[in-house]
């Protein structure tokens, strides 16, 4: 889908650069425009939820459409034919393992919340350290030279 879009059309590998470096940057200033207390809802009134946010940065993330053209095409075997179910594997172990250092992270995150809960003036500076690097990161990856 969209990694041979990328790989077809290296400006749209630019276009999808941009945008993810947007968002994370707009990511990183609804965190600083966020009321300090925990549990209150966004500066704008309406929340967007954590999965749908992280759908996106993935969607949006030329990282990884690099990782599967750069990298993912050196394990196939076209001699020991299927090399596009041999693709489809490979595909789905990145998938597998993906997702279990996103649960391991996501129950941390669970237990740091319940801990930032108690003490809403390390939450407010979590926030804006994490605000801060979200719109660093986006600047950085917006300002980055695509490599030929």
């Amino acid at each position: 889908g969209l990694t041979a879009v990328l790989a077809a059309v290296p400006a749209a590998f630019v276009v999808v650069k941009l945008v993810g470096a947007l968002y994370l940057a707009w990511l990183g200033w609804q965190m600083l425009r966020r009321p300090a207390s925990p549990g209150a809802p966004p500066a704008n009134g309406r929340g967007t939820s954590p999965f749908a946010q992280g759908a996106v940065s993935n969607l949006l993330n030329p990282k990884i459409a690099i990782f599967f053209l750069a990298v993912l095409p050196q394990f196939i075997e076209p001699a020991q034919g299927r090399p596009a179910l041999q693709a489809a594997m490979l595909g789905l172990v990145s998938i597998a393992s993906g997702t279990a250092v996103n649960l391991c992270t996501a129950a941390l995150a669970g237990r740091a919340r319940g801990w930032l809960l108690v003490q809403p003036r390390l939450f407010r500076r979590f926030q804006q350290l994490a605000g801060g690097a979200l719109i660093g990161i986006g600047l950085k990856v917006a300002l980055e030279r695509v490599r030929p």
